[in-house]
């Protein structure tokens, strides 16, 4: 089989087309130039399907998408047309699935919830909770939650019987406590995503009235379908793997070129 190389025009031109005795080196040097960027592509891309299988079992989780871009670039005083994987997250929304648990919450459609973090406030699509001993609401790192306004003293020996309604309104028994902090954004794709699954709004967004509705004693389920993923994934690894050919191909002609006299 003739491997391939993607040429500027975007066509696939066989190697052996660049043979040793009409190529010249430019042309060759362009060939090897987007094979490489194309393997660069192609690896990016397995990185982010290998972190979206790997949160498919991750509450709250978003998958990441991707899309191939073209830009021009000066190589060696030529212009050369290469390739990058742009990536953002894709908001759908995940299974609500029921779980009994109180303390687990679920936003049904776009908005976050909010808690205080080290460098102030982080939004979450996962509203696992936890109960302290001193009455303190926080998540399941032990981050406190932030409410909307004044809260009430909460019982720290009565959490099973907090009550959530849809619009974060927080009652224990009969009694209003407060209202949890709830938040959307004009462009939630933009929001900077951590280690532990919190997003950071660095600046520039704006914040945007709530659409969804809390669903308690449930959590939503990542929106990351592994079968598909793992057809990407294998898609993603036959991408390099031809690339990977056609560098070697492309650098053993060059080779000979350049010895040619």
């Amino acid at each position: 089989m003739n491997p391939l190389f993607w040429a500027p025009q975007g066509q696939f031109l066989p190697v052996s087309s660049l043979g040793t005795g009409g190529a010249s080196r430019e042309g060759m040097s362009t060939g090897l130039y987007d094979a490489v960027g194309s393997m660069a592509v192609a690896e990016k891309r397995l990185e982010m399907i290998a972190t979206n299988i790997a949160n498919a079992s991750t509450n709250g989780f978003k998958r990441k998408v991707g899309s191939t871009v073209s830009f021009e670039q000066v190589v060696n005083g030529q212009t050369k047309t290469g390739q990058a994987l742009v990536t953002q997250t894709e908001f759908g929304q995940g299974e609500i699935v029921r779980t009994g648990n109180s303390l687990e919450l679920a936003m049904n459609g776009p908005g976050f919830f909010t808690f205080e973090g080290e460098e102030g406030e982080m939004f979450t699509r996962d509203g696992t909770l936890r109960l302290t001993d001193e009455g303190e609401l926080v998540s399941k790192f032990g981050m406190p939650v932030v409410w909307d306004g004044a809260t009430g003293a909460l019982d720290p020996n009565a959490g099973r019987q907090l009550r959530f309604d849809s619009e974060g309104n927080v009652y224990q028994g009969t009694e209003e406590v407060g209202k949890l902090k709830l938040i959307n954004f004009d462009k939630p794709e933009r929001l900077v995503l951590d280690n532990e699954g919190f997003y950071h709004n660095r600046g520039g967004l704006t914040e945007e009235p709530v659409l969804g509705a809390v669903v308690q004693n449930a959590v939503e389920a990542a929106n990351v379908n592994p079968v598909s993923q793992m057809v990407e994934m294998i898609l993603a690894q036959r991408a390099y793997e031809s690339a990977s050919n056609t560098v070697s191909q492309l650098a053993d002609s060059y080779k000979k070129l350049t010895t040619i006299r």
